[in-house]
């Protein structure tokens, strides 16, 4: 028997509960009106359960005291309760834009009966909102299809919209109006067959006074950006760069963005700008030039024969090997095909090799020492290397260049395809050269600090002894100048704390930054060391890196 009929009031979309006659008491639950209600077709509809206690007691009453009613006007008898146990809600959706305008959240009431969520109703709460830029169709489409498969009442967000922000902008750039002495020299030429000869380098381009040697390009903005609502946003312009103008070389008075040569010779590529230098040019170093000592930049076409001596304040430019010789250059050396030593005897290397920066293709029983970087090509046997940053053997992907005996100190990287050898040769890195100097530059710090502050100390219990004694013109003075004194060196060791605090951030800086690099394979025999932390492979790993953590060498995870 049906105890409940549901009907719908077209007017006021309220979905109404009638309780039928002949309902008994244990019929008047509220599960079962429920059980009912969630089998009939308003059930989609907002319940509003605050009303079902109060109809059902209702009827309870009419049972208990029956109230004669009118029939309904097909002889039907009338219920014994009505009451509105639910109403239809159509789909809403309202639009916020985020204080910085750079974002619009939606906020949306599923359809409980009514209206379904659509792109009517989502466009026009955009529309209201003043979202005009950065439309995500695609997120309004997933909105629509969560609210229908949502339970009526729940509340459900998302971003429909996102503004865009304005591009980075571009820094001045500097065009290099002449080739650069490192360029040309290390450029092979093509032949008249195609073929590139790797044996000749090129002349050397030099310049003249007045000569336009580089062009800079002032910094641009990047591309505009938009909030949602539609403004732009203008991206910041980077300040002008200026040039690093180099001996020999001034911009000219009339057109701030260009460099000119001062003087004749050969140009020398820097960062954002160039120098002019004088060269010597030699096409070997022998017996027939003698030893070499010059003020400027060496270019030898051929070798550096054994046992000779260069010393320049410049580059260094070998179109062949260096041997056995004593190379040592204020600036870069780079030596084409190779730098190879005899087998030392003793503790030296005949073959020493000193510059800024030094590139070669072969290394092998030499000594080298560079103030930033050195790269090898292909490997490095033997040798004793010195590296102020990097030691790279080898390209990024080449597996096949090799570490190989010796001592290697650097103090940010080292990195080859291969460390060791399969017969367990003895190489030793070592890398904390440059984190003891900076540590010894610390102490030594400290130990100035504390002399000063004794010193303080000392001219403090002073002052306090003479503030017992009678005021005098003089000793007002005297109080004076040491109260100065005393606030100088006061100032003196707050500077001496913060270089301190400086030199121990580099410190912890430059120990997280070093790197072991195998790109193929460590070997046994290969040692790693760093002030205290050391670390000995006794079995062979494939590609790896290592790094310092907590003092210890680890296998760092990619």
């Amino acid at each position: 028997m049906h105890v409940y009929r549901f009907s719908e009031n077209p007017g006021t979309r309220e979905i109404l509960c009638h309780i039928l006659p002949g309902a008994q008491p244990s019929d008047l639950i509220a599960s079962r009106l429920r059980q009912d209600w969630d089998a009939c077709e308003f059930a989609s509809c907002h319940l509003q359960t605050e009303n079902i206690d109060a109809g059902l007691n209702a009827a309870i009453e009419a049972l208990v005291k029956p109230v004669a009613a009118a029939p309904e006007a097909d002889d039907t008898p009338p219920p014994l309760a009505t009451f509105v146990i639910a109403t239809r809600k159509d789909a809403t959706c309202t639009v916020t834009v985020s204080d910085d305008s750079m974002s619009a959240e939606a906020a949306v009431t599923p359809a409980a009966g009514g209206a379904a969520l659509g792109w009517e109703i989502v466009c026009a709460a955009v529309e209201a909102a003043g979202v005009v830029h950065g439309i995500d169709e695609s997120a309004i489409a997933s909105l629509i299809r969560e609210a229908a498969a949502a339970t009526p009442g729940l509340m459900l967000h998302g971003t429909l919209a996102r503004g865009s922000k304005p591009g980075k902008p571009l820094p001045s750039y500097f065009e290099n109006l002449v080739t650069p002495f490192q360029d040309r020299v290390l450029r092979p030429q093509e032949r008249a067959d195609g073929s590139v000869d790797f044996h000749d380098l090129g002349d050397i381009e030099s310049v003249h006074e007045g000569d336009l040697l580089v062009r800079r390009h002032p910094p641009r903005a990047g591309r505009l950006g938009h909030d949602v609502l539609g403004n732009e946003i203008a991206s910041e312009l980077l300040p002008e760069t200026p040039f690093a103008i180099g001996e020999g070389t001034a911009t000219d008075p009339e057109k701030v963005n260009e460099l000119r040569a001062t003087r004749g010779g050969v140009p020398h590529r820097l960062a954002n700008g160039m120098s002019v230098n004088d060269v010597l040019q030699v096409n070997e170093v022998d017996l027939h030039t003698g030893n070499i000592k010059f003020d400027g930049s060496l270019i030898v076409k051929n070798d550096i024969h054994s046992d000779m001596r260069v010393s320049v304040t410049k580059d260094v430019i070998v179109g062949g090997f260096i041997e056995a010789a004593e190379v040592e250059a204020g600036g870069d050396i780079t030596a084409k095909q190779g730098i190879i030593g005899p087998a030392v005897q003793g503790s030296l290397h005949a073959c020493q090799i000193k510059g800024s920066n030094i590139t070669t293709k072969y290394v092998q029983n030499a000594a080298l020492e560079a103030a930033e970087d050195i790269k090898v090509e292909l490997n490095l046997m033997h040798c004793h290397v010195t590296a102020c940053r990097n030691l790279t053997v080898g390209g990024e992907r080449s597996k096949t260049s090799r570490i190989c005996g010796g001592a290697i100190h650097a103090s940010i990287s080292v990195a080859a395809g291969v460390l060791g050898s399969e017969s367990e040769t003895p190489t030793r890195i070592v890398m904390d050269d440059a984190i003891l100097k900076l540590r010894r530059e610390a102490d030594s710090h400290y130990s100035e600090r504390l002399e000063i502050e004794e010193t303080c100390e000392g001219l403090e219990h002073s002052l306090k002894e003479l503030g017992h004694k009678p005021k005098t013109a003089a000793l007002d003075e005297m109080m004076s100048r040491i109260e100065n004194t005393i606030r100088s060196y006061r100032d003196e060791t707050a500077r001496f704390d913060r270089e301190e605090q400086e030199k121990r951030d580099t410190l912890a800086a430059m120990t997280a930054a070093c790197r072991v690099i195998a790109r193929a394979r460590i070997y046994p025999g290969l040692d790693l060391q760093c002030m205290d932390a050391r670390h000995r492979f006794s079995v062979a790993k494939g590609p790896c890196e290592f790094g310092l953590r907590d003092a210890h060498w680890t296998a760092l995870d990619h």
